[in-house]
């Protein structure tokens, strides 16, 4: 109580950007050593996996991602609006 309506969504932009940046982060790193240890582990004589991982595939992975949050962003913000916040107060959930 006491926020409007533009400093709620503001509230739970920046919460969302700040988590999904930090998992995207965490993600690549993640990801890498995944990578590393699938290959180790399913490398045989007659096949061979490719070895690297090309940096446009880590951009094309971030930008969906960052399309994602856009998204549910929006939709959240959309959703918010309408909440009649001492209403949900009253609410037995």
């Amino acid at each position: 109580l006491g926020f409007n309506e533009s400093e709620v969504s503001r509230y739970i932009l920046r919460e969302n950007v700040v988590v999904s940046f930090f998992g995207i982060a965490f993600g690549i790193v993640l990801g890498i050593g995944l990578h590393k240890l699938l290959i180790t582990f399913t490398s045989i004589d007659a096949v061979m996996y490719g070895q690297s991982i090309y940096f446009y595939s880590y951009l094309i992975a971030v930008a969906i991602t960052i399309a994602f949050i856009a998204a549910v962003n929006l939709l959240l913000r959309r959703k918010t609006a309408g909440i009649d916040m001492v209403e949900s107060l009253k609410s037995v959930e």
